[in-house]
């Protein structure tokens, strides 16, 4: 006889229902740097509770939770251990999920909470949790601005591949990194192709964390950083000019500011390449972005679109879409021209 349990439906969704109780606590053992304070072996509670300035009876019942979602083991001298998963957590692992965990926790979770306001107002959670704009706010608290931009980092070094594989950029001149964060996707092309100069161009706040970047990579000489505000303008000259997941982030009037101001810069002889998931026209329970999409509806206030909506789109702003290229990542590249 088969002595596997099947879960039932009603178990299964008591599961997702749960599923909080483990993000909070995955979110609290980042906040107070549990598994770098482990990183150098066992400790009890009591060095944990030093360490982290916490409350001695309510660390010890944390601990017990840790260890229950699976991020430690008590031995049997009380000592607490890390696990494998609790490795993730550690700022120097090379896989760190510490950003990952602070962001989701501190930004990501209050603004979820809101979800109920948001479908009845169509207001982001973020905006109603928070009083403001998520790139005002990561800006006014630089801390969890860097876990974001660690995060960007992350993702974006993991996609540079897929997208280097699918795009020859080797016919441009100058390639201008539109919103390129610490300049991952842009560092991935100008180490492939020698004969390009980079122009990246973000906000100010994020300036500082690009150059070190550039500069550790050898890349400081071929490439410009400008700081601005693609709602105003972006660098003129540039012949090819990418935006990786930046205009997911905005609404249709803001979209459109971005683009009609690229389309301005580059004149009549460059392209635009955007980087973005594309949506069905019809979902099931695998398609992929829909996660990203109510992301974005809870925290920024854009969304995912479909091929038409973006057909629309760079229409509007004064671009033929030319091409979609899929990438192994499942995001694609859609390269735009100016309308003659």
């Amino acid at each position: 006889m088969n002595s596997e349990h099947t879960q039932s439906p009603c178990e299964t969704l008591s599961h997702m229902i749960q599923g909080y109780k483990n993000s909070q606590l995955v979110y609290l053992a980042a906040k107070l740097g549990v598994a770098d304070l482990l990183a150098a072996g066992p400790k009890s509670a009591d060095e944990i509770v030093i360490s982290t300035g916490t409350n001695a009876q309510a660390l010890c019942r944390i601990m017990n939770g840790f260890v229950w979602c699976g991020l430690v083991i008590q031995r049997e001298d009380k000592l607490f251990e890390l696990t494998s998963l609790g490795e993730c957590l550690r700022s120097d692992a090379s896989d760190s999920l510490k950003d990952e965990a602070l962001f989701t926790g501190e930004i990501l979770g209050p603004a979820w909470s809101a979800i109920h306001n948001t479908v009845k107002t169509g207001i982001t959670g973020f905006d109603h949790f928070f009083g403001m704009g998520i790139f005002q706010y990561l800006t006014e608290h630089p801390e969890i601005g860097e876990s974001f931009n660690k995060v960007m980092v992350k993702c974006t070094a993991a996609m540079s591949e897929s997208v280097l594989a699918v795009y020859d950029f080797s016919p441009y001149r100058e390639v201008v990194d539109v919103g390129g964060g610490f300049g991952a996707l842009l560092t991935s092309i100008l180490k492939k192709h020698p004969g390009i100069h980079g122009v990246l161009f973000d906000i100010s706040s994020v300036i500082q964390g690009a150059k070190d970047r550039l500069e550790k990579e050898g890349l400081l000489n071929r490439c410009t950083i400008v700081a601005g505000d693609f709602f105003n303008s972006v660098p003129q000259g540039g012949d090819l000019y990418i935006l990786k997941s930046i205009i997911h982030d905005w609404d249709e009037a803001d979209c459109l500011r971005i683009l009609k101001n690229c389309h301005k810069a580059m004149g009549t002889r460059g392209k635009i390449l955007l980087v973005e998931w594309i949506m069905p026209e019809i979902v099931d329970n695998a398609t992929n972005g829909v996660n990203l999409d109510l992301t974005m509806l809870m925290v920024s206030g854009g969304q995912e679109r479909t091929e038409r909506e973006y057909r629309a789109l760079f229409d509007s702003a004064g671009f033929q879409l030319n091409r979609i290229i899929p990438t192994p990542s499942g995001k694609s590249l859609l390269e735009g021209i100016p309308k003659t």
